[in-house]
């Protein structure tokens, strides 16, 4: 009877082990899942999406201390387009057609970033550099260029081009341009890890595998969305400073943004050649031995 009893004893420990291990690996397929999700970018990749993001604050600063508008602010130009409408009567058009032309410049850039770069075509990722230097050149131009709305219009198509072409090869979370998204996701990123470490606390255990994955994740996200917002302010920062050594002709400024994209763009641009040179040589060769093939 004692050898029963201990049978039986140990029957449902066995299960629970069982379960445990179980429960064990479905944390652990789950921990990997979830770092598979987002994987963080190397480090001249995030060098590269700063050095843009310090470049555009820059830009969109010098607009509006030389024109007295945002370009890159889309928000709110399409909110100044709801507030000109409501006082269409009394100030006329010419109130309303600000902003309609920024909030249209900076979809135009990004309209010609879509036809630029093709996602169905792996050859296409070659053209980011190409996208880069036409916002230099859009940045070129809008220093030289006089008035007040044209200008901004250029700058407002330059972001809106960067913008775009960062957004299609990094992905959502890299927004160069502007940092309302990028402070959106700054706060629900450190409101997520503040609950994971208060619920340690309230728990008194230590943190699971998925949660060590949650964690693990948003610190990554952190540090890249942390330097984005901080070279965007630093752009401006210094778009400011260098305009008061400039009080002349405070647009000439844009012309460093426009250098720092268009040696960032030369980058991707230097590959495409090689691939074209690659290509000629190859061909050249092809023809070659067509041609000694024809000889005998």
């Amino acid at each position: 009877p004692l050898l029963v009893m201990t049978t039986e004893a140990t029957i449902p420990r066995q299960g629970t082990s069982s379960s445990q291990s179980s429960g064990k690996e479905d944390m652990k397929e789950e921990a990997a899942l979830i770092r598979s999700r987002f994987r963080a970018p190397s480090h001249w990749i995030m060098c590269f999406g700063w050095s843009l993001a310090a470049c555009a604050g820059a830009a969109n600063v010098v607009a509006f201390k030389s024109w007295k508008l945002y370009a890159s602010h889309v928000t709110g130009s399409t909110s100044n387009m709801a507030f000109q409408i409501e006082g269409l009567q009394a100030a006329g058009t010419s109130a309303l057609q600000e902003p309609c032309c920024l909030v249209f410049s900076f979809l135009l850039g990004a309209y010609a970033c879509g036809l630029l770069i093709d996602h169905n075509v792996q050859r296409s990722k070659s053209f980011y550099g190409f996208a880069l230097l036409l916002t230099s050149t859009l940045l070129i131009f809008s220093s030289f260029l006089g008035g007040r709305l044209l200008p901004a219009c250029f700058v407002a198509a330059a972001c809106g081009l960067q913008n775009a072409m960062c957004t299609a090869h990094f992905g959502g979370i890299v927004r160069t341009s502007h940092v309302t998204g990028t402070v959106t996701d700054l706060g629900s990123i450190l409101g997520r890890i503040s609950m994971i470490y208060l619920q340690k606390s309230w728990r008194q255990r230590q943190l699971n595998e998925i949660e060590q994955a949650e964690l693990r994740v948003d610190c990554q996200k952190l540090t890249v969305l942390a330097g984005l917002w901080s070279c965007y302010f630093l752009g401006g920062l210094g778009g400011v400073y260098m305009e008061n050594l400039i009080p002349a002709a405070p647009q000439r400024v844009l012309l460093l943004p426009a250098a720092g994209t268009g040696l960032l763009g030369l980058m991707p641009c230097k590959q495409l050649l090689i691939e074209y040179h690659q290509e000629a040589v190859q061909s050249k060769i092809l023809w070659a031995r067509e041609a000694l093939s024809d000889l005998r």
